[in-house]
């Protein structure tokens, strides 16, 4: 167990956002300022991909969507500005994977380039 799933109560589940979040840091950036952070969601069709952009339309963020690179999923990007803490990550993957899933699809996952908006 990581430092940080010490520190806030991190679970397994929690480990994947723990460990980016430690290399996040560890190569210098500084998250008390919002960065561009993207989160991935993958459908099972441009139907439910669309119903979910629509579902994100006011986030504040960029919505984009597209098919995968096979042609059998439909991959919808949100990238959001944000200050990213894990509890705000944990809670924000939790919301967005139950978004995904009530229409057949999953999330897939966030990163950032560590740029800011």
């Amino acid at each position: 167990m990581s430092f940080l799933s010490r520190l806030f109560g991190a679970d397994d589940r929690d480990d994947d956002d723990v460990r980016l979040i430690e290399r996040l840091a560890a190569a210098g950036v500084d998250l008390a300022r919002p960065l561009d952070v993207e989160h991935v969601l993958s459908m099972p069709d441009e139907r439910s991909a669309r119903q979910v952009v629509a579902a994100l339309a006011n986030t504040g963020g960029t919505v984009q969507l597209s098919p995968d690179l096979l042609g059998r999923r439909w991959i919808v990007r949100v990238t959001l500005p944000m200050v990213i803490t894990l509890e705000r990550m944990v809670a924000l993957r939790e919301q967005l994977a139950a978004l995904a899933g009530e229409r057949g699809g999953r999330y897939a996952g966030w990163g950032t380039s560590g740029r800011q908006p």
